[in-house]
């Protein structure tokens, strides 16, 4: 899926190796480059009597914590071990213990997934209990920023509910340790595409150690009822009476005096709402009221924030309203009437240059300890405002960036160039950062001029300025003379393509290769000249999939071919020993038909790596007329090189795969004879399975690539 998403991208700094089976390990420190948010934020809460104690969400970037003292975001699951783990679908508090906060974690609702899990922690998410759940959850679908679907009963902690998009309305009684379905709740809302959104307790109702006997369910069914009470504990339930029809709930907020607030839109966002509204319900007397700041035709409403020590102060958010942008209305008599403050605002985004302009809006929370403060959530990440109250004296709300330690962007390349920048970035959505100083966002943004997704990054080995890129876009290949600082695309070869995943120029800069992708069959492009001129130099027949240059030799250039025929275990190795210009085919390479991204090593002519995911990683010193399985990584999904070790003149290699069993990050300074473990279980950081590279200049940094 195509969106504002999902990295992070990491760097490490080296300790004495510490002896550990069955592959010794070398702590490390890990940080993230920062690049500042970068994908969808889909939930922020705040304990209600906790001071600055405020959780997020995303929809596959792991749960956050904020640290109150510099306004910066912990992150809270970095133990994470594969994909389907990175996404959080909601997140509850007791509100009577600030040291206890519940994720409910699973990233995709698909087969292959299975059930959720329940993230449970007693220290504010320091440690964690995980805790199998008898449903699957969804937190990268539509309809992710709607919730929060799981609550704490206010009177009883050891009570929860989960209302989930696919399996109706369950409880816990035992903290989430076992969970039952509850029956009784209507079929009516079950089994549609998003299922349920939203579930709240109402505190009016029990008392000390005696459940809420009344809830209220918000559904995402345009069909069915949307507003669903029940007033005996969940033993029975009913339709609210008079509620709006044709919308489904985005998020519910009950007040003291009995009011009940609802955004709402006609899909689950947050794209395709065409329609939306702000509801207001007296729970007293019945009565509904449309309190909607502006009338939502051609987009919805989503975020709503309810001032903590006045319930009439309210802040909500239009949700896919592209043009004019999103918005943020303040009322402060209960909806009666509104006020924009952010496109009326002022936004700051100089601590993340390429910040967007606010979309996807889905959350919007007023901290309850300080009601000058708001955040709200977006496709991009986190905006903060530290004056809410500023139109009440005629001045402008002021927003910056409020996301700083909260990486979730998808990286599907990493490239150290020999000089110039620290580290060069394709990145889904955002393009892609040129990197100076990994330990601040690039100042100039983004890549640009053209701005596309980018997929693959080449530099010349020996004219480090010259670097290429290409993405899924109709202008697929771009250029840099400068090092990655300013952009320009070059004329592509296939006009019929609109995208390439695989790109390289050649060690001294004259040949550019580029694979366009072509569901009728690829075919690989060579240009001498930047684009004026291109020359097929391997039909679409050969099933070419990747294409490498020599880092040392610039008439050295390789390809990978894919195997013909369904459950293939072969793929085919061309080079070209012309600049690219002609090919021959050198090589059958068992197990290497799933490889990911093909490398050479940098200072050695004719030295290349195939990770090959279950092949393991595969090696040639003569530039592929024979390959060698590296006995020691069982599987690989990427490979990289850094500086060598003092004394030692071959790159350190760097690799994600396993090891005797051992699922990780690992380096080698003899050449892959012997390989070091480099993170630990608490630093898995989800999926690594997308690039590697290590730092030229200094030993024992590298930077791991992510998705969220």
């Amino acid at each position: 899926m195509v969106r504002w998403s999902s990295i992070l991208v990491l760097l490490v700094l080296v300790f004495p190796l510490v002896a550990q089976d069955p592959v010794p390990s070398q702590p490390h420190r890990w940080k993230n480059v920062q690049i500042v948010g970068g994908g969808f934020v889909t939930g922020i809460i705040h304990h209600p009597r906790v001071r600055d104690l405020t959780y997020a969400r995303t929809d596959m970037g792991g749960g956050y914590r904020l640290d109150p003292r510099d306004g910066s975001w912990i992150p809270l699951m970095d133990f994470m071990r594969t994909y389907q783990e990175t996404g959080v679908e909601s997140i509850a508090l007791d509100p009577n213990d600030g040291q206890r906060v519940y994720f409910a974690v699973g990233t995709d609702a698909a087969d292959w997934a299975g059930n959720g899990r329940l993230h449970r922690s007693t220290d504010q998410g320091r440690t964690w209990e995980i805790l199998p759940l008898p449903f699957r959850l969804a937190a990268n679908a539509e309809g992710r920023s709607i919730g929060e679907r799981l609550t704490v009963d206010p009177h009883d902690g050891r009570i929860l509910y989960f209302a989930t998009r696919l399996a109706g309305l369950w409880r816990s009684t035992d903290r989430g340790t076992t969970w039952t379905r509850m029956p009784s709740f209507p079929n009516g809302s079950q089994g549609k595409p998003f299922g349920l959104g939203v579930v709240i307790c109402d505190p009016r109702t029990g008392g000390p150690g005696k459940a809420c006997t009344t809830l209220l369910v918000g559904g995402t069914s345009t069909q069915d009822p949307t507003l669903w009470r029940s007033t005996d504990g969940g033993a029975s339930w009913q339709a609210v009476p008079g509620q709006p029809s044709g919308l489904i709930i985005h998020h519910l907020a009950l007040v003291a005096d009995g009011s009940l607030y609802l955004t709402c839109s006609d899909g689950p966002g947050p794209n395709g709402i065409t329609r939306g509204a702000v509801w207001a319900w007296s729970t007293s007397s019945g009565t509904w009221m449309d309190i909607s700041p502006v009338p939502g035709q051609g987009f919805g409403y989503g975020g709503l924030g309810v001032q903590a020590d006045d319930p009439q102060v309210l802040v909500v958010s239009s949700l896919c309203r592209w043009g004019p942008k999103d918005d943020l209305w303040r009322s402060r008599d209960g909806g009666r009437t509104w006020k924009s403050i952010l496109q009326a605002g002022i936004i700051d985004t100089s601590r993340a240059p390429y910040y967007p302009a606010p979309h996807w809006i889905g959350e919007v929370a007023i901290d309850p300890g300080n009601p000058r403060v708001l955040r709200f959530t977006t496709g991009g990440g986190i905006y903060r405002c530290e004056n809410l109250d500023a139109c009440d004296r005629g001045d402008r709300a002021r927003f910056s960036v409020g996301a700083v330690g909260l990486e979730e962007t998808f990286a599907n390349d990493l490239l150290c160039p020999p000089a110039g920048a620290q580290l060069l970035s394709g990145i889904n959505d955002v393009a892609g950062f040129r990197h100076e100083d990994v330990t601040i966002p690039p100042p100039e943004g983004a890549f640009t001029h053209p701005r596309f997704m980018t997929t693959r990054l080449d530099v010349a080995e020996g004219q480090p300025d010259l670097v290429v890129r290409v993405g899924p876009s109709k202008t697929y290949l771009a250029f840099s003379a400068d090092n990655g600082r300013t952009w320009r695309p070059l004329p592509v070869p296939d006009q019929e393509a609109s995208s390439s995943h695989s790109v390289a120029i050649g060690a001294d800069g004259g040949m550019v290769a580029v694979v366009p992708d072509r569901q009728d069959g690829k075919a690989l492009w060579t240009t001498h000249d930047l684009g004026v001129t291109w020359r097929v130099a391997l039909p679409a027949g050969s099933g070419v999939s990747q294409v490498l240059a020599d880092r040392v030799d610039p008439r050295r250039c390789y390809a990978l071919g894919v195997g013909d025929g369904a459950g293939s275990r072969e793929a085919r190795w061309y080079r070209s020993d012309d600049g690219g210009r002609t090919f021959s085919s050198s090589t059958v390479v068992p197990r290497a038909e799933r490889a990911r991204i093909i490398r050479a090593t940098p200072g050695q002519r004719g030295h290349v790596w195939i990770p090959a995911e279950q092949g393991g990683l595969l090696r040639s010193t003569d530039g592929g007329d024979r390959f060698q399985r590296v006995a020691a990584l069982s599987t690989c999904f990427t490979v990289g090189f850094g500086k060598a070790a003092e004394g030692v003149t071959y790159p350190a290699i760097y690799a994600t795969g396993t090891i005797g069993g051992v699922y990780g990050v690992f380096r080698s300074d003899d050449g892959a004879e012997t390989w070091v473990r480099i993170n630990d279980d608490d630093h898995r950081f989800g999926d690594l399975c997308y690039a590697i590279t290590g730092d030229p200049r200094r030993y024992g940094r590298v930077y791991v690539a992510t998705n969220g």
